[in-house]
């Protein structure tokens, strides 16, 4: 293996893991109402994201019936 491939997977490692902490530490110390808020906010977002995803199936054909 590359060292600059086995350097970057321990930094992306480290740096997810990291991450993970912060946001159970987030998620243990917020306000639950805090918590729904982002919950809708995400859920907003993964609805908004979705509908780009749904016209590119429908022009290429990828989602058609069978």
């Amino acid at each position: 293996m590359n060292s600059g491939l086995i350097i970057s997977s321990i930094a992306l490692g480290i740096s997810l893991t990291v991450s993970t902490i912060k946001l159970i530490d987030w998620l243990v110390h917020a306000d639950p109402r805090a918590i729904v808020r982002v919950g809708r906010w995400l859920l907003f977002f993964l609805a908004i994201g979705s509908i780009p995803c749904l016209i590119v199936l429908l022009f290429t054909n990828n989602g058609r019936s069978p």
